[in-house]
């Protein structure tokens, strides 16, 4: 069963400025349950419009070259680009679930240490 997806994980891979996504991670214990939904909606939104967009990319590129005769046209490949924004897709999705977890074990590392102190 594939990991839960949350907030933070959303918010790690959702393209956006670096300083608001450190900001948004910092203050996460401080939304209220309203909050956190609408911030999760907008990042299933942005998600989703980058998902498309990469996608039309792929598929603009298979079409430009079938118009310039380097390749005959298939559904094959416009399937094919979708499996590889399929995977690209679960990888960003992977690597930010790795960099929650890792954060996680460096808190509690940080936390040990304090509590050894």
């Amino acid at each position: 069963m594939p990991a839960k997806v949350t907030l933070e994980s959303l918010i790690r891979m959702t393209p956006m400025e670096e300083v608001t996504r450190v900001e948004l991670l910092g203050k996460l214990g401080e939304f209220s349950q309203d909050q956190k939904f609408r911030i999760s909606m907008l990042c299933w939104d942005i998600i989703s419009s980058e998902y498309d967009l990469n996608l039309a990319k792929k598929i603009n590129a298979i079409l430009d070259e079938v118009a310039e005769k380097k390749k005959e046209f298939s559904m094959d490949s416009l399937k094919e680009a979708d499996e590889i924004q399929k995977i690209e897709f679960s990888r960003k999705l992977t690597q930010a679930q790795s960099e929650e977890e890792l954060e996680k074990v460096h808190k509690e590392i940080g936390q040990m240490s304090t509590n050894n102190s």
